[in-house]
């Protein structure tokens, strides 16, 4: 079993879900839901579209061939996702809150403002924490090289935990804390290396 490369993508997967936010610190001139939502297009819009075009075979033509009804059955689950996690949830739910705090926060020229410094850069960095997010998809090519759907979801997590934290770290998102914050976030670091390491010892003595 290819156990290593699966490990690997679950590590690249962990990575992207626990760095994807840091191209947004470099956006200077947009309100929340303005770069939050150019994020997201290529998030939860472009990123898998241009995935399933050089991955599925003969995309366009089963997506151009398929029923309408059948569409919508597939577009509300997606829907429903989306809003049980609207922070992290689908294009609809997020495009639609976004564009009501554009329209209250009277923030929709933050789209077209080319006044506003560093106008490009919000846009490129926007779309790079999206594309970012829609890595961490990795983890799916790990569980198909571990098999173990289970044990590989937490892998996974324990991978997005522990680098998110090491990135707050990095970045002294901790500041000002007590002393026993680090020592706690730490000793719950710990505890995810071992409980990795007891699952993955139980995967390799079941029969």
């Amino acid at each position: 079993m290819p156990i290593i490369p699966g490990v690997l993508f679950y590590f690249f997967g962990g990575f992207a879900s626990g760095n994807f936010y840091i191209p947004y610190k470099s956006v200077k001139g947009w309100a929340w839901e303005s770069f939050w939502i150019t994020g997201g297009i290529f998030s939860w819009l472009l990123g898998p579209f241009l995935v399933a075009i050089f991955t599925v075979p003969n995309f366009m033509q089963i997506s151009t061939a398929t029923t309408l009804i059948t569409l919508a059955w597939t577009f509300l689950p997606g829907l429903l996702w989306g809003i049980g996690g609207l922070t992290l949830g689908g294009l609809t739910s997020n495009l639609f809150w976004c564009s009501v705090l554009n329209l209250r926060l009277k923030t929709f020229g933050d789209y077209i403002n080319r006044e506003t410094p560093l106008f490009k850069n919000d846009i490129f960095f926007s779309a790079l924490a999206g594309s970012t997010w829609f890595l961490h998809f990795f983890l799916r090519h790990g569980a198909s090289k571990l098999g173990n759907r289970s044990s590989s979801w937490i892998l996974h997590m324990a991978f997005v935990i522990l680098v998110s934290n090491l990135r707050g770290f990095y970045f002294n998102e901790w500041q000002g804390v007590t002393r026993t914050t680090p020592r706690t976030i730490m000793a719950g670091i710990l505890v995810i290396i071992i409980s990795v390491i007891v699952v993955g010892y139980g995967n390799s003595i079941k029969t």
